[in-house]
């Protein structure tokens, strides 16, 4: 069983078939753990592109002194990069 979970069985339940619910229940705590490890590498690797992509926006950006300046007149946040 992983750590931290306790399993209280019925009396009536077989030991066969308390071994079966502690299987389905290892197994499925395992598998989620899997789904969230991979999300997390999923979203390590999702902020790695938006970093990339926004550090080259930023530098084409301070590149041309008026891009800041037109984005500030259509509303946006001023620019600080």
């Amino acid at each position: 069983m992983p750590d931290g979970i306790e399993i209280y069985f019925s009396a009536s339940l077989a030991p066969g078939q308390r071994e079966i619910v502690e299987q389905s229940i290892a197994s499925a705590a395992e598998r989620t753990r899997a789904e969230a490890d991979a999300a997390r590498e999923r979203a390590v690797e999702e902020d790695k592109l938006h970093d990339a992509i926004t550090a080259r926006l930023a530098k084409l950006i301070r590149a041309d002194p008026g891009v800041a300046e037109a984005l500030e007149g259509v509303g946006m946040r001023p620019f600080r990069g």
